[in-house]
């Protein structure tokens, strides 16, 4: 049945990005999923162009960048490219690389550099200051909205919670802790044996207790924050705090690309580099390589574990049976040749050997002096080698490059069948581009492109719930009170 409604102001200030992220994260398999993924996530997007409208209606500037937050993003991008240049080009100031010194230092009539040299720290300055204030307004635009809305989310979190807190069964301290025990168990004994054999060395501790515990510890905490009632203020401020840096990564990059520059101000221009990495959100492709790399994260993981081993076992066996081919360059003579030693540990020969195995392709013998013909370990020597290059070299190194190219040719196919999903079947009916075409539907009848665009335009039926919620129930017609029926129902019939 058709019905008409007006359309709410705010409806407008949808954000293109949400949309797409939608469109590329729904299932797709069934119109029903489509639909009903979409009614899930209506209080979201109302609450969002809620939002939007509020600050937008509050200042003109908002309404500008936000609404062109792409074109400034790829503007900003562009800066951060020319800021790059200029480093890449610019002589070397011989005496610092921090700007910031050498624009005081001029100021104080302390510098000898040359004007030309001067200029590039000028423009590398200038160029930098725009880039910062670039990605302040994108985290500003950004912060407004996100920020009240991974708050209302935490909150929806909690209510729940509460309201299931009589049937849930409480977890215990195994069940929520184990993981992290295990972690801290693993990360002492490795302390432990790094003790025993080496040097107190406090840097690495911190840094494997940091490493392997802190994240751990953290998304354990934020897990559980409903599972002990009452929840605190205390919880919720981290819980909050917490999905905006785990969840929201578009904020925390964009924080995170900020500091860079300041620390390419005060510390080195070697950090307004990273700030290239920006380029991964912004290009489809890239982000594509990257997931390419990620996905088969477990696989990619065992492999390298299989490869790890096999290092030390070649190690082991090598120390023992070739003792004389493990030598490593300590330094030079007085005539300039490398001067070679015998590793001292299995820890210094693994390094050695892992090293070369990545670099080399797992040609060990770049490492390893050359066996000499007539010496009676040459056949193990051949044998050695020539098995650590096949199984290294060409099995486990292709396994690893098979895993990555297959899982890129895999995430093209998915998106290109998406795509054609999306432009070849009508999102809310189900219905076929080609089935709706041979349907003898009389002249007059829409073509399904427009049956897609006006009739069964997915975004339409989303303003039409935020015209209901924003309609007293009392005012509601028969349909309208029915389909308010069927939502709160979750019911899609």
């Amino acid at each position: 049945e058709r019905t008409c409604f007006p359309l709410p102001l705010e409806v407008k200030y949808l954000p293109i990005s949400t949309k797409t992220a939608f469109l590329n994260e729904v299932f797709i398999s069934s119109a029903e999923k489509r639909m009903s993924s979409l009614f899930k996530k209506s209080d979201f997007f109302i609450s969002e162009m809620d939002l939007i409208y509020s600050k937008a209606k509050q200042s003109d500037i908002f309404l500008r960048i936000h609404s062109s937050l792409p074109s400034f993003k790829l503007a900003n991008y562009a800066l951060v490219v020319a800021l790059n240049i200029n480093i890449l080009l610019s002589k070397s100031s011989g005496t610092s690389d921090i700007p910031s010194d050498i624009i005081m230092e001029s100021l104080a009539g302390n510098t000898h550099l040359e004007f030309l040299q001067l200029l590039s720290v000028i423009v590398t300055s200038v160029l930098g200051a725009f880039v910062t204030l670039g990605y302040g307004l994108i985290i500003f635009v950004r912060s407004v909205t996100e920020i009240p809305l991974v708050i209302q989310i935490v909150d929806e979190e909690i209510k729940i919670a509460i309201e299931e807190k009589s049937n849930k069964i409480q977890k215990t301290f195994l069940e929520i802790w184990g993981s992290n025990l295990f972690a801290i168990t693993s990360t002492v004994t490795l302390i432990s044996l790094h003790y025993i054999n080496f040097e107190f060395a406090p840097g690495l501790y911190l840094f494997l207790l940091f490493t392997l515990n802190i994240p751990l510890f953290l998304k354990t905490l934020r897990s559980n924050v409903t599972e002990v009632h009452p929840v605190s203020t205390m919880k919720r401020k981290y819980a909050i705090i917490y999905d905006l840096i785990y969840h929201r990564s578009f904020l925390r990059n964009h924080v995170i690309l900020a500091a860079f520059c300041f620390l390419g101000y005060f510390v080195n221009v070697e950090f307004f580099t990273l700030e290239l990495l920006d380029v991964v959100p912004i290009s489809p492709i890239v982000t594509d390589i990257i997931k390419s790399v990620t996905s088969p994260g477990k696989a990619l993981g065992l492999v390298f574990y299989l490869f790890c081993i096999t290092v030390l076992i070649y190690v082991s066996f090598g120390m023992t049976h070739f003792p004389e081919a493990f030598m490593i360059p300590v330094g030079e003579d007085a005539d300039g040749d490398v001067i070679l030693e015998e590793c001292n540990s299995v820890l210094q020969c693994f390094l050695m050997l892992f090293s070369i195995a990545l670099s080399e392709s797992g040609k060990i013998k770049v490492l390893l002096t050359t066996a000499v013909a007539g010496n009676h370990t040459f056949p193990m020597r051949v044998i050695y080698d020539s098995v650590f290059f096949v199984w290294v070299g060409i099995i486990l190194l292709n396994v690893i490059t098979g895993l990555i190219v297959d899982t890129f040719s895999e995430i093209r196919e998915e998106k290109k069948a998406r795509n054609d999903s999306l432009a070849n079947d009508c999102f809310v009916c189900g219905f076929m581009r080609n089935h709706y075409e041979d349907v003898a539907v009389g002249t007059e009848a829409p073509n399904f492109d427009r049956h897609v665009a006006e009739e069964h335009n997915l975004w339409t039926y989303l303003y039409y719930v935020a015209y209901l919620k924003k309609k007293d129930p009392c005012l509601d017609t028969g349909i309208e009170s029915y389909v308010r029926s069927q939502l709160d129902s979750e019911l899609l019939e």
